[in-house]
């Protein structure tokens, strides 16, 4: 990401005034997210996140125990339990918002990793609102990938490329295609096998497809009917990307237990 950003600053922005505290300050931001707590209007209680913290470290600490103790095969429910360990390791990210309200005596929070993306009505509202807030922060409904609109992808690849060809479907489109090149170097640099490459590529292409047909055919289903498609065309693709944490997970998750785990 940090890289992306460098190289929109430095050789393909034509109007951003092209200084070294501008670069250094995205990219402190996409390693520290802090934001004004004023600019979180529904910020939730110091409280509220000391509960939610236990609550997650309870069933991720659940869900460890469950990878290590079943067989590596793709399946729903192997699928569904994955998405729960990866929603609850934010405990993480929640740790952060806690410490950064309390030693800012809460002036400022940390940008919270997800949002309930299992309330999401449309694939666009999962990448626009829901999910992985701190790379995808939230934009405009109107646009293609309202979800690709943080500090990197959006003024570096998404809004440079609707400037210059006019159209936010291929826009958005390239900021898809970009995306899923950057997870299968993460793919590749992880699991050493090039055997999840074109699942891992093939998954973000199809959400962005699918993303381009939601903005541009502007259907609007009831509220169930939109949760209920949105959610099965999730759970069909998800084995595209999470195939390789099932199948070769294991190992890593075996060198990367949750805090206060006894492996005794």
């Amino acid at each position: 990401m940090i890289s992306i950003c460098l190289c929109d600053l430095t050789m393909f922005s034509r109007e951003k005034c092209l200084t070294f505290h501008l670069f250094l300050l995205k990219t402190l931001w996409i390693l520290f997210p802090l934001l004004p707590s004023k600019s979180k209007r529904d910020e939730w209680t110091i409280k509220y996140y000391f509960l939610l913290i236990l609550l997650k470290l309870i069933i991720n600490h659940w869900m460890y125990r469950w990878t290590m103790n079943c067989e590596t095969r793709i399946s729903y429910e192997r699928i569904f339990m994955f998405y729960i360990t990866i929603m609850t390791i934010s405990y993480v990210l929640d740790i952060q918002i806690v410490l950064v309200r309390i030693l800012t005596r809460d002036k400022y929070t940390v940008e919270s990793f997800t949002n309930f993306p299992w309330f999401s009505l449309s694939l666009r509202e999962i990448w626009d609102q829901r999910y992985n807030r701190i790379v995808d922060r939230p934009g405009r409904p109107s646009d293609l990938v309202g979800a690709l609109v943080d500090t990197v992808l959006k003024e570096s690849i998404f809004e440079p490329i609707r400037s210059e060809l006019s159209s936010s479907t291929i826009a958005g489109l390239t900021t898809f295609l970009i995306s899923s090149l950057l997870h299968v170097h993460i793919v590749v640099v992880s699991f050493h096998d090039l055997s999840y490459v074109f699942y891992t590529f093939i998954f973000f292409v199809l959400h962005g497809i699918v993303c381009g047909l939601e903005a541009n055919m502007k259907i609007q289903f009831p509220e169930h009917v939109g949760w209920l498609l949105t959610h099965t065309f999730l759970l069909l693709t998800a084995s595209f990307i999470l195939g390789p944490l099932i199948l070769k997970g294991s190992p890593f998750f075996m060198l990367h237990p949750p805090p206060f785990y006894n492996n005794k």
